[in-house]
């Protein structure tokens, strides 16, 4: 069963190892974590947008803001009456 994969699974952790290939970023995220236990996730295609972001002013209010949930909150209640 392994000799199906054996040569392309070879190939592959050959050039995962392969020191002469220039890495390239493909993906930065950024991960906040408040003390209440509130997780965001933030994805950005390269470094200078992440920076970017981090560097913003407004990072505080879009995350450490007191009108979002917590875990001692009640779930929202969703009407699925009028779909």
């Amino acid at each position: 069963m392994v000799n199906v994969i054996k040569v392309e699974l070879k190939n592959l952790v050959l050039s995962i190892l392969d020191d002469t290939k220039e890495r390239e970023i493909d993906k930065v995220t950024v991960e906040l974590r408040s003390n209440l236990g509130e997780v965001k996730t933030y994805e950005f295609s390269n470094i200078e947008k992440a920076v970017e972001f981090l560097n913003t002013t407004e990072l505080k209010k879009m995350f450490l803001s007191s009108d979002s949930l917590t875990l001692f909150d009640p779930s929202p209640f969703i009407d699925e009456s009028n779909a």
